[in-house]
């Protein structure tokens, strides 16, 4: 399987890359009054009004500071019969690998990450990096 390693914050996430459909270079994200703290808010992509995430709310509930190298994933999402694309902002990535399933383990028991979206961990160079469960995250959002 190919996974797509990026930050937020302090620690590296990773996402199955068929989900992944491009990357933006952020830019302006408009802001929706009332809308939840993980909703960052609304972009233009190709002419359709994407929702924008901020991972960092939805993992360990801290925003993440705007910087230069910020981009904006484009992911592609389905159930059933429809599908759709949302965004991530996610500080950058970091690396696109090749991993086997049986390298993977289970998630630990002791973090302080939000263990909904997370459900395995996968060597990542010298460290283990946290592979999102892009369904458990969206069923969240809804």
């Amino acid at each position: 399987m190919q996974v797509a390693i990026f930050r937020v914050n302090t620690r590296e996430f990773g996402i199955p890359i068929e989900y992944l459909k491009t990357i933006l270079k952020a830019g302006y994200v408009y802001s929706v009054p009332l809308s939840s703290q993980e909703k960052l808010g609304l972009i233009n992509f190709q002419g359709e009004i994407l929702t924008v995430f901020h991972p960092g709310i939805m993992f360990d509930n801290k925003k993440m500071e705007s910087r230069e190298e910020n981009v904006i994933l484009i992911l592609k999402l389905s159930r059933e019969l429809e599908s759709w694309n949302v965004g991530l902002f996610v500080d950058h990535i970091e690396d696109i690998i090749n991993v086997d399933e049986d390298e993977m383990i289970d998630f630990p028991e002791e973090t302080d990450i939000n263990r909904e979206f997370v459900h395995k961990s996968i060597p990542y160079l010298d460290k283990y990096v946290w592979l999102l469960n892009i369904e458990k995250m969206l069923l969240f959002n809804e």
